[in-house]
């Protein structure tokens, strides 16, 4: 795949928190909150409720909500209705919605200076530890940062001097 490709967002969970509110789950791992009646101000139109899915292209889709095709004028006779429903695309989606901030690199970020602070110890002194500098060390407290797990078990033995456990449940 091209690597143009490879930065387009694409979704890979949705679920409605209430009737104004869905949670996105992207496949690069970012979990975002879409607050309908904020996206509709922003593009000046009225957006559909109830049940939600993914499509095929990685789009939100709403299969009970027809198309609205007032705009299209002579070309709407062109749209197969049956099959066309309202969607918006992952892209669109992305740049309407907001960052939970329950995300995991906020999580492990927070912990990580929690524990560093707990220990007494400085971003230059974790930074020097590792071999990096102390603004990498920022960047990953503040959620900044994605973190591989080689980096991350680095970050915790060696830098912070405990011992690194994973469970996933």
């Amino acid at each position: 795949m091209r690597k143009r490709f490879l930065d387009f967002p694409r979704l890979a969970h949705v679920e409605a928190l209430d009737a104004d509110r869905l949670s996105l789950l992207f496949q690069s791992g970012e979990k975002r909150m879409l607050d309908l009646r904020r996206a509709e101000a922003h593009l000046g139109q009225a957006l559909p409720r109830g049940r939600v899915r993914i499509n095929q292209f990685a789009a939100l889709e709403w299969p009970e909500a027809p198309l609205q095709l007032d705009d299209l004028g002579d070309l709407a006779g062109l749209v197969d209705l049956e099959h066309s429903t309202y969607s918006i695309g992952a892209d669109t989606v992305r740049s309407l919605s907001e960052p939970f901030e329950s995300s995991l690199n906020v999580n492990l970020g927070h912990r990580l200076k929690a524990l560093r602070k707990e220990l007494g110890l400085s971003q230059e002194d974790v930074a020097c530890r590792i071999g990096t500098q102390r603004t990498y060390i920022s960047r990953v407290e503040n959620g900044h940062s994605d973190l591989e797990v080689q980096s991350l078990k680095r970050l915790v033995e060696v830098g912070l001097g405990r011992k690194l456990e994973i469970n996933i449940r």
